[in-house]
């Protein structure tokens, strides 16, 4: 994870400030031949488990079309969904289960508060 993959991957451990990642896989994607991703993935997938029991699954990607940033986290009681997840702007989350209406939200949230879905 040189480039795109480690934003993704810092803002799921910033939202989930006081779990422990327990176990973590990727894969990651580069168009053959293409110079522009001779030293940087072009894209990356990836997986969390937390001692928590949440699960993170993200994708970022600057060679797809069109440009993703995304993340879900799993919870025993709903989700929580994140697209674009990693922009400058426009990123939204939405929430389903747990009370959630799935509609995209800017959550206030503190300590963890918006992801006790367990």
């Amino acid at each position: 994870m040189y480039d795109i993959g480690i934003y993704g991957l810092n803002t799921s451990l910033m939202m989930l400030p006081r779990d422990e990642v327990v176990s973590v896989s990727a894969l990651d994607s580069t168009p053959a031949g293409d110079a522009r991703f001779k030293e940087v993935e072009g894209g990356l997938e990836w997986r969390l488990r937390m001692k928590s029991g949440i699960t993170v699954a993200g994708s970022s990607s600057y060679c797809w079309s069109p440009y993703v940033s995304r993340q879900r986290y799993f919870g025993a009681k709903g989700s929580i969904g994140m697209q674009p997840a990693t922009t400058y702007y426009d990123n939204r989350i939405v929430l389903e289960g747990a009370g959630g209406g799935g509609e995209g939200v800017r959550p206030k949230c503190q300590n963890n508060a918006f992801f006790s879905m367990r």
